[in-house]
């Protein structure tokens, strides 16, 4: 009987290990279980929404925060923000940054919208591409610059 155990014991741990070796699952496990920041000491000492926000969303969190830093510090009344496409940014080389007008409603409580959106003629701002390959706020003076604007991110827009 102790001998059926020992092997049933030995045929788990041996798939378990063979299951671990394909790649993609390694790199879950070496992300998402073996990552040290996911430990409970790292965690316990980052107990701030913000900090745990930062690290759980990355990159799309912080950009949206500081566009929204900026929007309050300059007084922008009812901004609404016209968002690069995924498309758009990988051309540019900008892998980082993907993120859809709920989710940034979500992050900020701003209003955004794609180029192809409805509304789209209300943006006063926008997040561009900079030549440093960074996002920037940047503010839409007039009707020409928004259809500018408009125009080259439509053909990689959604729907």
């Amino acid at each position: 009987m102790n001998y059926k155990k020992l092997v049933l014991l030995g045929i788990s741990v041996v798939s378990i290990l063979l299951y671990f070796a394909i790649p993609f699952y390694n790199d879950w496990l070496k992300v998402r279980i073996l990552n040290p920041h996911l430990s409970i000491f790292f965690q316990a000492q980052n107990m701030d929404i913000n900090t745990r926000k930062e690290m759980r969303y990355g990159n799309p969190y912080l950009i949206a925060m500081q566009a929204s830093k900026i929007l309050e510090k300059a007084n922008v009344q009812d901004p609404v923000i016209l968002l690069p496409p995924s498309g758009f940014l990988k051309t540019r080389n900008i892998y980082d940054f993907d993120i859809d007008p709920p989710v940034f409603y979500y992050f900020t409580g701003i209003r955004s919208v794609f180029a192809t959106s409805p509304g789209v003629e209300e943006a006063t701002s926008a997040l561009i591409p900079n030549n440093l390959n960074k996002i920037v706020l940047k503010k839409i003076y007039n009707r020409q610059e928004l259809d500018k604007l408009i125009t080259i991110y439509k053909p990689f827009s959604p729907l």
